[in-house]
């Protein structure tokens, strides 16, 4: 039935509304009807304006059904129509068909307002409706979108709302929160879409989604300041807790890295240059000078405008004060005094010439030392910078001092009119060592080290060295190299009986070799000196290479041979080398190139070796092997069969040079080797190494090898290779008839079983030692059972017919030892067939007196019975079987009772016998 106008209005109460409209009241409507019997005032007719308010009020309640009907009956050719279908498609999930209602909502809203800004007509060519303009259509409809995105049950439904608004240009606003919906659900963030795009930015920065950050910021239109900034904080912060942060070429990367940031990232040159600026200075403790300066020269190009060729930003005298920072920095460093030794002219440095973008064009910053520690500067200004940097200055100098720059250290003390106590601690124990007489010990220092008057004068040899270890010992840890320099030059200059100033000044590889002409005791002292000062690793690894032979030489001119060196002799000396494996190429250089004698270059081979082996050297240690098997023929050719031995001992690469097994032993030397492993204390390896070439090539040959383990009392060995032998002799036998014959081969094999058993006896291998016998005595058996029945060699199959079918339990344990058959699962069949089927009871016997009977066996021979088709040929034996052996009077009337009525008599003697033992036992009780 169609609703009439009058009963649908006659829902809300005109005149409430009417009040409301006046009186600005936002009271709820009286929707109930009024008595129909009651007398009703004559009312006036509803104006535009009256339906209007109906229809606020029907859309404030999210009454749209009702909505949709107020508008057929007053306005049906109202754009507001569009939008109420889009409202309840929205309502029942009818997406595709809301963005179509939708898309004509906004379409008709369009031609309103440009039929609307026609000028000069009095028509308008597109009407929005009767109720109400195109803003007030606009109001109703925004506040439906607006009660629909908050009752939306999901956030399915919350996004594809929000896809439909922004798909058909509702608003923009919603365009927006769509994008930011969109971002949320991909970035993950905890937020709401409809909180402030501020915040959601903040979001973002917070979570370092920068990307994401800054597209979002342009959409929005918001300021991205934040984000470079945040984005070069963090970039810092995670770097310094990267292992990279130690590695200064890593960290300037760093650096390279944040100014194209800040430079390309919409971040303004001003606060570019303030943050470069500050970091420099809250960071000034973890940064080193070259960073320091890099930095501020980055801030320098940002404020002067020269990295985006702008105008300078920054007042003149902030750029003077970061101008004379960066200059301060490069002098007290000494980048340009380096710079001008190594290029040989003066280098004009201007103030412009230090910004970031002519980095590139100067490299003074890179004569910066890489670890010197940054200046304390803090926007010092010239006349304050003695002061402020007094601090750096005793690390600038100590650096200075540790790397023998004396004389630069001096400088910059009289540069910034500093007195420095370490340069005073230095010069002192030069003069010490040196033993000049007006030697001046600062005075903290002296207190440190002594209570007592210290004569500097008439110091005697041992004081002197007392004296400059204590001065080392405290003196500061930062010029503590430079101080343990001079110490151990001086203690070179003590062992060599010279002068400390010829010491150092003279040529330090000379003095090197007649330190080693000194011998061990000096070798820590030349260790010591060559980790001090500055030695090239080259030079001495051939200063140790002439020193060697000249040992080796003078070891055969002598005793009439080389000193063959220990393994730690070896060692401690190649420890002296610097870099052990240029040693190493030094030694074969000189085994290739010079024509020593043979028994010096195996000593200069195996030097070489252990020289690789120390420098974890995989391709010297492959020449090394290569060098060896060249000079094998000529050392055979001179019949120096022992210096094969030496290579072999001293070199430790047996499985390598196996083949020099094989020279010794087509040269009848082989006895050499043994005579070698034999003299060693334990098992060698090369022992090891001698057993495993033998096992390899001469498997076969037991007497070798046999003797071989003898010599080194190998047991173990030994019993294993008998027993081999045994069982390949025994698998002879196999294709082969039995016969009376055999007996002699039978009798060898046995006895190879019985002393392999006493060799693994010996070596506590006991079950090792029981298999052997179990084959001695199973071969024992076949001799005797010879020739008409086989006992060696048989299958699984035929070794348990063995056991089930021959009569003698001894003969039955022997094969099932050896065979692997000794389980009570075998036994059961055995014991089956011989006594309860052949009424073998002395069999039983035997097996009771080698084990005692399990409480299963009854059971399982009674199943064994019960599967026999011929169970009633055995019935008596079995009677006669359980009453004998089976006791246990529960158990037997339980199995009898399981056999059925052919063991009724069994049962009832077992039953009488139960009941007479329970009457015993309730008398005594």
């Amino acid at each position: 039935m169609e609703t009439s106008a009058s009963d649908f209005v006659s829902d809300i109460s005109v005149d409430r509304l009417r009040g409301e409209s006046t009186n600005g009241e936002q009271s709820e409507p009286s929707l109930d009807r009024t008595d129909s019997t009651s007398e009703e005032p004559s009312k006036p007719p509803l104006s535009l304006n009256d339906l209007a308010l109906i229809l606020n009020r029907l859309v404030a309640e999210s009454r749209f059904e009702s909505v949709h009907r107020f508008l057929q009956l007053f306005d049906p050719q109202n754009i507001l129509q569009h939008y109420v279908r889009f409202h309840q498609c929205m309502v029942h999930s009818r997406f595709d068909v809301a963005q179509t209602h939708m898309e004509t909502f906004v379409t008709a809203r369009s031609k309103c307002r440009d039929s609307s800004n026609q000028v000069g007509t009095s028509e308008l060519d597109y009407e929005p409706g009767l109720l109400g303009d195109i803003d007030w259509i606009q109001n109703i409809a925004s506040k439906g979108v607006e009660r629909l995105l908050e009752t939306a049950p999901t956030v399915y439904e919350q996004s594809k709302l929000l896809s439909i608004l922004a798909a058909t240009t509702f608003s923009s606003a919603y365009d927006d929160l769509f994008h930011t919906f969109k971002l949320i659900e991909k970035t993950g963030i905890h937020a709401d879409f409809r909180d402030r795009p501020l915040s959601i930015l903040n979001l973002l920065i917070e979570h370092q989604m920068y990307s994401e950050a800054r597209e979002y910021a342009q959409k929005m239109n918001l300021p991205s300041e934040s984000i470079a900034f945040n984005q070069f904080v963090m970039l810092i912060q995670d770097f310094k807790n990267n292992f990279l942060w130690e590695v200064v070429e890593a960290r300037m990367d760093l650096w390279r890295r944040c100014y194209e940031l800040l430079l390309h990232h919409s971040y303004s040159s001003a606060d570019a240059g303030d943050l470069l600026n500050r970091f420099s200075d809250e960071w000034e403790a973890d940064l080193t000078a070259r960073e320091q300066a890099v930095l501020a020269s980055m801030a320098l190009g940002f404020f002067q405008g020269t990295a985006r060729r702008e105008q300078p930003c920054r007042s003149t005298a902030l750029l003077s004060e970061i101008r004379c920072r960066i200059q301060l920095i490069i002098h007290g460093s000494g980048a340009v005094s380096s710079w001008k030794r190594e290029k040989g002219r003066y280098m004009e440095v201007s103030w412009a010439d230090l910004s970031y973008p002519m980095l590139d064009q100067m490299d003074i910053f890179f004569y910066i030392p890489e670890h010197l520690p940054a200046m304390p500067l803090r926007y010092a200004t010239a006349p304050a910078v003695a002061k402020s940097v007094e601090n750096y200055l005793e690390k600038t100098i100590a650096e200075l001092i540790t790397t023998n720059r004396i004389d630069d250290a001096e400088s910059i003390c009289e540069h910034f009119r500093y007195v420095s106590k370490d340069v005073a601690t230095v010069t002192a124990m030069r003069k010490i060592a040196s033993k000049q007489r007006d030697a001046v010990i600062p005075e903290p220092l002296l207190r440190t080290i002594t209570d007592q008057t210290v004569d500097l004068k008439n110091l005697e040899a041992a004081d002197r060295l007392a004296l400059l270890t204590s001065m080392t010992k405290a003196c500061s840890a930062l010029i503590r190299p430079s101080c343990l320099l001079i110490l151990r030059t001086y203690q070179v200059a003590s062992a060599l009986n010279r002068p400390y100033v010829q010491v150092l000044e003279g040529d330090r590889y000379a003095l090197l070799q007649a330190l080693l002409a000194k011998g061990r005791p000096c070798y820590n002292i030349c260790q010591n000196w060559m980790e001090s000062g500055e030695f090239d690793p080259f030079i001495v690894a051939t200063v140790l290479t002439d020193h060697f032979y000249e040992l080796q030489l003078a070891s055969i001119q002598t005793q009439g041979s080389p000193h063959m060196w220990s393994s730690a002799e070896f060692f401690d000396y190649v420890r002296l080398a610097m870099q052990p494996t240029v040693l190493g190429n030094c030694l074969v250089n000189a085994v290739n190139k010079r024509n020593y004698p043979v028994s010096i270059q195996v000593e200069l081979i195996i030097m070489a070796y252990i020289s690789y082996l120390d420098g974890c050297c995989y391709n010297g240690l492959k020449t090394i092997l290569q060098l060896i098997r060249l000079k094998v023929d000529s050392i055979v050719n001179q019949g120096q069969f022992s210096l094969l031995i030496r290579l072999l001992t001293g070199v430790g690469e047996y499985k390598e040079l196996q083949y020099l097994f094989d020279v010794l032993m087509s040269h009848n030397r082989f006895e050499l080797i043994r005579q070698k492993s034999a003299e060693s204390e334990g098992r060698s390896e090369l022992e090891s190494a001698l057993v495993y070439y033998l096992q390899s090539c001469f498997a076969h040959d037991t007497q070798r090898l046999v003797s071989v383990y003898s010599t080194f009392h190998m047991r173990r060995d030994i019993a294993e290779t008998l027993f081999v032998k045994a069982d390949a002799m025994l698998n002879t036998f196999k294709p082969r008839t039995l016969s009376a014959d055999l007996s002699e081969d039978l009798l060898i094999v046995q006895q190879l079983y019985l002393e392999s058993a006493d060799c693994f006896l010996k070596e506590e291998c006991f079950q090792r030692a029981g298999k052997s016998l179990f084959y001695a005595a199973l071969v024992g058996l076949q001799v005797k059972l010879l020739p008409a029945v086989r006992a060696i060699n048989l299958d699984p199959l035929e070794s348990r017919q063995f056991m089930q079918q021959h009569t003698r339990f001894s003969d039955a344990l022997i094969v099932a030892n050896a065979y692997d058959l000794n389980r009570m699962s075998e036994w059961v069949h055995a014991i089956y067939q011989q006594v309860v089927m052949h009424n073998r009871f002395e069999y039983f016997e035997d097996f009771i007196r080698y084990r005692p009977p399990s409480d299963t066996l009854f059971t399982q021979i009674a199943k064994r019975f019960m599967d026999d088709p011929r169970r009633s040929l055995y019935v008596v034996n079995l009677k006669l079987f359980l009453r004998k052996y089976l006791m246990n009077y529960n158990d037997r009337l339980k199995i009898i009772t399981e056999l059925g009525a052919a063991f009724r008599d069994v049962a009832v003697e077992t039953a009488k016998i139960l009941n007479d033992y329970a009457f015993l036992s309730q008398e005594r009780s």
